[in-house]
């Protein structure tokens, strides 16, 4: 009672972002509740909890590809998927051992780009951020239609696409 936040469940690990709460599968932990838990969804998830925890990771990672194409003055980044809560740490990962100097320029190319939600844009602005930090320059030089508006509407074009003449 003097901590009612606490909890004897598992939380799934995250890769490092906020996202929705994951809920452990009801079944694996009350398996004789059926009316208590989720009607038909439950029931395939109480024969292997564990894969269903982190299923969804693996589809969102199927889900995004990021091509690198690395040279000394230029890296391009060719984005292409869906670029949300699921998949933006395999951005991020592409980008974990490509360093940020003063001079290199760094090119995303987000026309191939079909979803982008919260997680997918703080994806953006963390990797603008850590190119800006190290003396990089960051240009995003192509977008599709969904991603440019939705950059307008939230006013990161400003931010993200004035560098767009590479």
């Amino acid at each position: 009672m003097n901590a009612p936040h606490v909890s004897s469940q598992p939380v799934p690990d995250a890769p490092g972002h906020i996202g929705p709460r994951r809920e452990p599968a009801p079944p694996a932990e009350t398996p004789n509740t059926p009316a208590a838990s989720a009607p038909a969804a439950s029931a395939p998830a109480a024969s292997a909890p564990a894969p269903s925890a982190a299923a969804p990771y693996a589809e969102g990672t199927a889900r995004l590809r990021v091509a690198l194409s690395e040279q000394p003055e230029r890296v391009l980044v060719q984005i292409d998927g869906v670029l949300d809560y699921e998949t933006e740490s395999r951005l991020r990962g592409a980008l974990d051992g490509v360093p940020a100097r003063p001079g290199r320029r760094f090119v995303l190319d987000l026309s191939r780009v079909g979803y982008l939600d919260s997680g997918g844009i703080g994806a953006l602005l963390a990797i603008r951020r850590g190119v800006l930090s190290g003396g990089g320059e960051l240009a995003v030089t192509e977008v599709s239609p969904m991603v440019e508006r939705l950059l307008r509407m939230t006013g990161l074009d400003e931010v993200l696409l004035p560098g767009a003449g590479c």
